[in-house]
């Protein structure tokens, strides 16, 4: 089938992560695929010998358009006489109410979402907009289409030496005490849990696609109540995936306190590489974990806490820092049984490739 991809491939960001996955997994599956990006200065460098055939095809006129981005920027790229797709990715308990009439558009023809809780966002904010009659319109243009990993990139390495204690790993971005990902909450709930006296470690790797701030005043602003602080690093550049496959290997047990995900995909890469995760239960993340594979932290409360417009009316899941720090000690002190959840974990990564995903996508491609 001949695809036209518009999305950006050149950034860490979890937008460019899922388009560059999923285009390639659709190319590989003997689908024709044009992928419209920015093009960054030296790109040519920073491509496969794949995507470089797809970013320099020319754009099918007679294809299938597929636009991976908020609804509101969808417009820009419909075109009377393709069928258009949008690939919805959002965070929260709704999204703004404008974009239900965007995405009742008649010109779009499916529209693809990567996990349940997405699905419920667009169809929860739907009934209130617009009552039952329409939701069903719009269901019946939802088709879904998970998230994935790359199992050539991230797999487990048994050659790789652990960190010298046991060590949990996030990988988000952070801007603020306030962001969505929740940094500053695992930082205070292990800061407080553990001291120095433990062989335990916090290993961050900070999204730069996110900015990257002071942490120091950051950390100063959480008001932790020890003296005697516990192991926590910071991995600020950006680094290649094959190191960050060696990271996640490196590690115990991969860890989000986010208030809020349309998937998580650095659940995933961390499963596929034989870690258990320990994660918040609001949102797409949910989909992958199971009490097997993984360790919750579902105490908290739901509230307006973005100081961002796009999120304004919505709502998000604040752990409570009790509760993170409850799991994070019962994993530090219980690690047999984090090593089986990681083998777990592992198995279960199979079921969440972008090849699956990819055959998804086209079982949906060929109702079109």
């Amino acid at each position: 089938m001949k695809l036209n991809i518009f999305g950006d491939i050149f950034s860490t960001s979890g937008y460019s992560n899922h388009i560059r996955g999923l285009s390639n997994a659709l190319y590989n599956l003997d689908n024709e695929v044009c992928l419209i990006t920015s093009r960054p200065q030296g790109w040519e460098r920073m491509v496969n010998d794949n995507e470089l055939r797809m970013i320099t095809r020319p754009e099918y006129e007679d294809g299938v358009d597929i636009m991976i981005g908020l609804p509101p920027t969808w417009k820009y790229q419909l075109n009377s006489h393709r069928p258009f797709i949008g690939f919805f990715i959002f965070e929260g308990d709704v999204c703004p109410k404008a974009w239900v009439f965007d995405m009742l558009d008649d010109r779009v023809t499916q529209i693809w979402y990567c996990s349940q809780a997405n699905k419920n966002i667009i169809l929860d904010t739907a009934k209130e907009v617009v009552g039952e009659t329409l939701t069903k319109v719009l269901e019946d243009k939802l088709k879904y289409v998970p998230h994935g990993v790359n199992q050539e990139i991230f797999y487990p390495e048994p050659k790789v030496p652990k960190q010298d204690k046991f060590c949990f790993i996030a990988n988000k971005g952070w801007r603020s005490n306030e962001d969505r990902g929740g940094i500053q909450f695992l930082i205070k709930a292990f800061a407080e849990e553990f001291t120095s006296k433990d062989n335990v470690k916090l290993l961050i790797k900070l999204n730069p696609a996110y900015g990257i701030p002071d942490v120091s005043k950051l950390i100063d602003k959480l008001d932790i109540k020890n003296q005697d602080k516990p192991d926590v690093q910071f991995i600020v550049d950006n680094v290649p995936l094959d190191v960050l496959n060696k990271l996640y290997n490196s590690c115990n047990c991969f860890v989000s306190t986010t208030m809020g995900e349309a998937f998580n995909l650095g659940g995933i890469e961390a499963m596929s590489c034989g870690l258990p995760t320990l994660q918040t239960t609001k949102g797409g993340q949910t989909d992958y974990m199971t009490d097997a594979n993984s360790f919750k932290i579902e105490k908290g409360e739901l509230g307006y806490f973005s100081n961002e417009t796009l999120y304004e009316e919505t709502k998000w899941f604040k752990p409570e820092i009790k509760d993170i720090q409850k799991q994070l000690r019962y994993c530090f002190e219980n690690q047999e049984e984090v090593k089986n959840k990681g083998k777990a974990a592992v198995i279960d990564s199979f079921k969440w490739t972008w090849k699956n995903a990819a055959e998804k996508a086209v079982s949906n491609l060929n109702l079109l």
